[in-house]
């Protein structure tokens, strides 16, 4: 079954990538490094979810946390940044997804909506009880990840359409995810008991609190990663921008 999965898996990766490749050869916006960061982006998710990183996201708290952090604060804005406003016009004009994007890609919206499923998800019995059942982790997934999507989509996403912050507001927008997330990490790191008991079954009670104080680490240091890159890319776009405006006034 896990080998029907992930032959499943790479085989739709390996198509996504075909189509992508096909439909963006025409795209002189599209660089060399932007369609590289959209592979790799497809690549990461499926890496987080074949079948040997999910066992072992089974049996450590640290590796499931790195599939979480890979899956909705590294993939999301891998592929945006492989994508473009006219790739994107398809996703929202259509007349189902427009309604949502208008209201949920709103920075408040957007990201508390993930925030607050995310964390929740963290607390013990919630955790237990979801993480128990590999449907309900599957619903969750399919849950969180169009909310990563929308939580990333103010900050950086290419649709022309939705550009609803300026550059030093995107930094704001980011500092503020990461204060968001950081006692959520802060809890991890500090706990001295078991917070989590489907791990206690593969470890002992020594090994699962060291795991989760390390998963606490690894977690706020790749997000610390990716948040340097967004906020670098927004000082690098209000530069763009200051730069345009210098040149406008200029020839006024």
């Amino acid at each position: 079954m896990n080998i029907i999965l992930d032959v499943t898996i790479v085989s739709s990766i390996l198509y996504v990538i075909f189509i992508y490749l096909k439909n963006s050869q025409n795209h002189e916006n599209l660089s060399i490094a932007k369609k590289l960061a959209f592979i790799i982006g497809i690549v990461f998710f499926a890496i987080a979810n074949i079948s040997i990183i999910r066992s072992y996201g089974n049996q450590f708290f640290s590796v499931f946390t790195m599939q979480q952090t890979l899956l909705y604060f590294v993939v999301p804005p891998l592929i945006f940044t492989g994508l473009n406003d006219q790739l994107l016009k398809p996703l929202y004009s259509n007349k189902w997804v427009k309604p949502i994007l208008n209201r949920m890609s709103k920075p408040t919206l957007a990201i508390i909506g993930f925030n607050l499923i995310f964390v929740l998800q963290f607390i013990p019995i919630i955790f237990n009880f979801i993480y128990g059942n590999s449907f309900l982790q599957f619903l969750m997934m399919l849950i969180l990840l169009p909310l990563a999507f929308l939580m990333w989509w103010p900050v950086i996403s290419p649709a022309t359409k939705f550009q609803t912050l300026q550059p030093f507001a995107k930094i704001i927008y980011v500092i503020g995810l990461a204060v968001i997330m950081t006692p959520l990490v802060a809890f991890f790191v500090i706990s001295t008991t078991v917070l989590y008991a489907p791990f206690i079954e593969f470890h002992s009670e020594s090994i699962v609190v060291l795991d989760q104080q390390t998963a606490g680490v690894t977690m706020k240091m790749a997000q610390i990663i990716v948040y340097s890159a967004v906020i670098g890319h927004a000082f690098v776009e209000a530069k763009r921008l200051d730069d345009l405006q210098t040149e406008k006034d200029h020839f006024l």
